[in-house]
């Protein structure tokens, strides 16, 4: 998992790096046509730039630390059920939905990390407590993590980006007031729709192996994350 803990002293290193990359790269064009049409701007800096301004440690994933984030919030999760449980009360409930509420999301990032490859270098480590996370949650991991992959390959693209995609200005106006709700305002309640149905315009479920989203050779990773789903 790529979490790190930076001293004052490090965090300035790098934000002088970032500052010295925009000072050192920014080329200022005086003569400016105001008739003209905006081109593409560039970045002042690279990606590489920038993940060189970050120390070597912060890349390297921990995997005690993982797993001590990963027993934080199951540990987190089981005092808010003995708490409800011994409570009872409709009173104590409300707080405890919103309560239990972040805290699933909080399980649901660790198993991104896993997804993503940080929480650990072992991959049977990832898969692992990448399902202890989302299938309790109800997330099939591996068809959640391939089309992540897609989204990450594609971000901000309106015709390949996967979990979420901009929409043309004309498109947006076509939209209907429940449609604008769902997708910009109640993005988390859609979510379960998105697992089964994936985005508007887009063909296929994160729990078929057939589905577009997938390779053949993915096949048995989708059909087990799907069957844990489906025991829950």
């Amino acid at each position: 998992m790529k979490r790190c803990s930076l001293c004052k002293d490090e965090i300035s290193v790098i934000l002088d790096k970032l500052k010295n990359l925009v000072q050192s790269n920014t080329v200022l064009d005086q003569a400016t046509d105001t008739n003209s049409t905006p081109s593409k701007i560039e970045l002042p800096f690279t990606l590489q730039e920038v993940k060189a301004a970050i120390p070597p440690h912060c890349f390297e994933p921990s995997l005690w630390r993982s797993l001590s984030y990963f027993f934080l919030d199951i540990g987190i999760i089981a005092g808010l059920y003995a708490i409800a449980y011994n409570l009872d009360s409709w009173f104590f409930f409300p707080i405890f939905w919103l309560m239990q509420g972040t805290m699933f999301w909080a399980l649901f990032v660790v198993g991104h990390d896993c997804g993503h490859g940080s929480f650990s270098k072992h991959k049977w480590v990832n898969n692992l407590i990448g399902h202890l996370s989302h299938t309790p949650i109800l997330v099939p991991y591996h068809g959640w993590r391939i089309s992540h992959r897609t989204h990450h390959a594609n971000t901000g693209n309106i015709d390949t980006d996967e979990s979420w995609y901009p929409v043309t200005e004309s498109k947006y106006n076509m939209m209907s007031w429940p449609e604008k709700l769902g997708r910009f305002y109640l993005v988390l309640l859609a979510y379960p729709f998105y697992l089964f149905r994936r985005s508007p315009n887009r063909e296929g479920s994160h729990f078929m192996p057939d589905s577009p989203l997938f390779r053949p050779n993915e096949k048995w990773d989708v059909l087990t994350s799907s069957a844990l789903w489906m025991l829950m």
